[in-house]
């Protein structure tokens, strides 16, 4: 090569010029370095708070549905397996735990319930409060809309039992034998073994008896006084309305709910023909067991406005079901048994008054 041109290319490779060039690359490669460094780490850091609040929300929700939970848990228990208030329970959950809490709400509304749960899944608690439909006349063995005071003896037979009343209860016999409790809104004053006691509970709502509604569903409407004996029961279930009073004994088929206007008179022992067939007498008047009426299995209601709505017995009774009224009257040694079966859902189909 000609010494000129080697000349010329060594002046050129150490040109000024030509090093700038090559020092604004390599520092314009830098800042774009750091910069994608920075970005990525920054899009890192979004993307691992975004994960872990992600899951933090995801758990959150995960205690929230566990405390809802164990307000079903609550309502579940209260309305389908006879539970009585207050009543709590803890349950742990594949993926929880819960704490719940069911009290009498009726200084808020009668026959209201507060539940309170919490649920908990890992390091997150959630609480819940909420008013609920609590029990009804229905769900006790005896309901009274006054003072109760009985000197025969009252024996509570079974967990599905109770006396709850809207007054005081005074029951001085030394055999009165009652361990599904006993609810008043005042005193109680009682003799024998009668436990778990609750003076001072809140009123038990004793709903009012819709009689248009009843004739809106009736399945058959009767104009005058009606006996119904055995064979006479109807074939189909549903409601049936007495306009007059009602008598009744026997062995009834099907589900059944005779509402009257006038009085009913239980003449006989009642029975269920099974334990699929169940019956409500509903009045706001009298019902009247007559000294043949040892033993009934129904669920019996008087109530009016003005609760002078009434039951009477006038002899030893095994009761199987529910007495509910303004005013009871027992003449004689009384077993109140309870229902198992009554719940919720046969309380709708029986169109038992508050459903």
């Amino acid at each position: 090569m000609p010494h000129k041109l080697r000349y010329k290319q060594n002046y050129l490779s150490g040109c000024p010029v030509m090093r700038n060039q090559r020092g604004a690359a390599y520092i314009l490669a830098l800042v774009t370095l750091l910069a994608g460094s920075v970005l990525a780490l920054a899009m890192l850091r979004s993307s691992s708070a975004y994960f872990f609040a992600e899951t933090s929300r995801s758990e959150k929700q995960a205690a929230i549905n566990i405390a809802e939970a164990g307000i079903e848990y609550a309502y579940w228990n209260i309305h389908y397996y006879g539970k009585k208030l207050p009543f709590s329970d803890d349950l742990t959950l594949t993926s929880g735990r819960f704490h719940v809490e069911a009290v009498d709400d009726g200084n808020r509304e009668r026959s209201a319930m507060l539940v309170t749960s919490t649920g908990y899944y890992k390091d997150h608690a959630h609480t819940i409060k909420r008013v609920m439909l609590g029990p009804l006349p229905y769900h006790y063995a005896l309901a009274e809309n006054s003072n109760l005071a009985e000197p025969s003896p009252i024996v509570d037979v079974g967990s599905a039992g109770g006396i709850r009343v809207n007054g005081s209860v005074s029951i001085p016999s030394n055999a009165n034998d009652i361990d599904s409790g006993c609810w008043a809104t005042t005193t109680i004053s009682a003799f024998g073994s009668v436990w778990p006691r609750y003076p001072n509970s809140p009123p038990l709502a004793f709903p009012d008896i819709d009689y248009t509604y009843y004739n809106s569903v009736a399945i058959k409407t009767y104009y005058w006084d009606t006996t119904f004996y055995s064979w006479s029961y109807p074939s189909q279930d549903g409601v049936i309305i007495v306009n007059g009073n009602a008598s009744v004994g026997g062995y009834y088929s099907g589900v059944h709910t005779i509402v009257a206007t006038g009085n009913i008179y239980i003449r006989s022992s009642l029975l269920p023909s099974s334990s699929n067939d169940h019956l409500a007498l509903i009045t706001s008047q009298q019902i009247i067991g007559d000294y043949s009426s040892t033993t009934v299995d129904a669920i019996l209601y008087s109530h009016n406005s003005a609760k002078t709505a009434k039951i009477v017995f006038h002899s030893t009774t095994d009761m199987y079901g529910t007495l509910a009224s303004d005013n009871i009257d027992l003449s004689g040694y009384t077993w109140l048994h309870g229902d198992q079966d009554l719940n919720i859902a046969l309380m709708r189909k029986l169109h038992l008054p508050g459903l």
